[in-house]
């Protein structure tokens, strides 16, 4: 419960009053007869209106000694939203957060619920931690992507206990190495928890020390040093992470029995660390060299599934953004290798977030949400499973749900990735938002290509043609340099790779979209392009 919300007992939204202090509705001075439980999450809602609340969450506050299913939460919000007038969609008090939970989003007054400003970060109500990037002590700078992949694996663990809150690799590595010290970290990013370590490669041994520090005092709770050899990683990972849990959660939920790289050979999975960061840079010459890793790992390993995903996930995007020189084939081995990924394992939560990605591509909208609700069961802490499940709400016409989903993605890694906003910069456009639109993609320090799209119409929409102008002079300069076959300047001749890009559901939707870019296309001179604005 937010600390604030404890200062003030009545908070009024619209027509009602809900008196904690009396544990009462009102509603124009009468009082509403509420079930305890109903009431209890009313007032819980109230008290947390500044994110969305998953339902785990709820479960444990409102039945804390109760093994309840998800149908009494829903009976209990329902009966919430009935005496609040709020039974019909779009829901304005409570609204459902698709994948998640819910947020109560009606507007308060007289009390400290308001929204907070986004740069502040509040103590989330569940134990959250950071996990700095693991040090690297060996004399050996190549093991430096090691750390980071063991970093990352442990980060992935954590992630998979629910009553943890666990801040994403993106945001920790930013800050990893510069001197903060633990307290530091827990007023940064907002966590009450700071895991440090390092690691030592030598041979075939491995040694790892980690240490568990509560931030608001600097104070150890817990340090442990591994000294086993190479192949025991997957086991040292596994230890850890249950037992940071069990240090610092209450109730701890694990699924375990993943198929995972524990399977693989250890110079297999050194390859797979690569790879993955490498797709994520995002860009033609990453992709194919994480191609040229991933090949390298499945002729050995044909069975590995994160290898499978992450090849999906290269053919998809050498596909989608046409820097294959086939993309249809490109387009259906993501598919194949896909598919064949999640026969292998289904409990990946990033594979089935890729996966989704890759049937959104497809136009297989249904099954894409299936995937990315999948994802975000598995692991609620997953800032891919969230981003890109926004990416779909947005391109079928569910804008709003998606910010939604992208402020989560957002408090899990605040200093996140640069493909959040470049997803955030297309759903506030699908939501209508143009001037933010612009403004977050301003703001990207090396935005994907393809986003320059969706700014020249934003462009256009505020009337600023001059503007669009350079930002699609600049998309057509970068497609010539990253397309092994650029289609010229013609609008027709774009056409149906726009229509790939853009990738609305409904009809009406992509009509108009490629309607302006057409208009804001046929508007390009021959003059040498200026400075994007």
């Amino acid at each position: 419960m937010n600390p604030s919300a404890s200062k003030h007992h009545r908070y009024h939204f619209g027509d009602y009053e809900l008196a904690t202090d009396a544990r009462e509705l009102r509603c124009g001075g009468t009082s509403i007869g509420l079930e305890p439980k109903v009431l209890e999450l009313l007032i819980y809602l109230v008290q947390n209106c500044d994110r969305a609340v998953d339902k785990q969450e709820l479960q444990d506050e409102i039945w804390p000694d109760v093994i309840v299913t998800d149908a009494s939460l829903t009976r209990c919000v329902m009966k919430a939203r009935n005496a609040l007038g709020d039974n019909t969609r779009p829901h304005e008090v409570i609204k459902t957060v698709h994948g998640f939970g819910y947020r109560f989003v009606a507007s308060l007054k007289e009390s400290d619920c308001e929204k907070p400003d986004a740069t502040g970060l509040k103590l989330p109500n569940k134990p959250s931690i950071a996990v700095m990037m693991f040090k690297n002590i060996s004399n050996d700078p190549e093991q430096n992507f090691f750390c980071e992949g063991i970093t990352d694996d442990i980060i992935t663990e954590l992630c998979r206990f629910r009553s943890l809150i666990v801040i994403a690799r993106g945001t920790t590595f930013s800050i990893s190495g510069k001197g903060y010290t633990a307290i530091e970290i827990g007023e940064k990013l907002g966590v009450g928890y700071v895991l440090e370590g390092g690691i030592q490669r030598s041979g075939n041994r491995l040694r790892l020390n980690a240490r568990l520090v509560e931030a608001s005092g600097g104070v150890q709770l817990w340090a442990e040093r591994y000294d086993r050899k190479i192949e025991d990683l997957f086991v040292v990972q596994d230890e850890l992470a249950h037992t940071i849990a069990a240090t610092i959660g209450g109730r701890v939920e694990a699924r375990r029995g993943r198929a995972r790289t524990s399977r693989q050979k250890i110079e297999s999975h050194d390859l797979v660390l690569r790879a993955q960061a490498l797709y994520y840079q995002v860009n033609p010459e990453s992709v194919a060299e994480a191609k040229g890793l991933l090949e390298q790992v499945l002729s050995v390993d044909p069975s590995n599934a994160r290898a499978l995903i992450l090849m999906a996930a290269c053919c998809s995007i050498e596909s989608w953004s046409f820097w294959s020189k086939d993309s249809e084939r490109s387009l259906q081995e993501s598919i194949d290798y896909g598919r064949r990924s999640l026969e292998l394992d289904d409990t990946d939560s990033l594979a089935h977030a890729l996966y989704g990605e890759i049937l959104l591509d497809h136009g297989k909208y249904s099954a894409s949400e299936h995937h990315f609700l999948k994802s975000i069961s598995l692991n609620p802490n997953d800032i891919a499973g969230r981003s890109l499940y926004a990416s779909m709400l947005g391109a079928t016409g569910r804008a709003e749900e998606g910010l939604e989903q992208i402020a989560i993605a957002e408090r899990l890694d605040p200093f996140g990735l640069n493909w959040i906003p470049w997803v955030k910069c297309t759903v506030l456009f699908s939501a209508g938002k143009f001037k933010d639109c612009i403004d977050v993609y301003q703001r990207m320090n090396d935005p994907p290509n393809e986003s320059r799209l969706w700014v020249a119409v934003a462009h256009v929409s505020l009337g600023q043609a001059g503007n669009a102008n350079q930002v699609l002079r600049r998309f057509l300069e970068q497609a010539e340099i990253e397309m092994p076959s650029f289609p010229g300047m013609s609008f027709e001749n774009w056409k149906p790779m726009l229509s790939r890009y853009l990738g609305y559901k409904h009809k009406s939707s992509h009509e108009a979209v490629m309607k302006t870019l057409e208009t804001a296309w046929r508007s390009i001179d021959e003059l040498k392009p200026e400075t994007e604005s």
